[in-house]
């Protein structure tokens, strides 16, 4: 919740995020470059900054589920 209130709080500046979890079991390097402790672990990353939207990456658009097919409202 806390990634997801920082990306919202980002596009209200007019930045861009992308929230990044594969890279966690390849932290190793990031860990050490940041000098975390051993008791301690990265379990997720984001970027931030301002989208290209110009790059192949930046057109994708990935299909959604309807509402009504993953949630049920009751009582508003």
């Amino acid at each position: 919740m806390y990634i997801q209130t920082l990306m919202l709080a980002a596009k209200g500046l007019g930045l861009d995020t992308c929230p990044q979890a594969a890279w966690v079991p390849y932290q190793e390097p990031v860990i050490r470059h940041l000098g975390i402790p051993d008791n301690e672990s990265l379990v997720s990353g984001m970027s931030l900054g301002w989208a290209d939207h110009a790059k192949i990456e930046s057109t994708l658009v990935s299909e959604r589920e309807k509402i009504s097919e993953v949630a049920r409202f009751e009582g508003f």
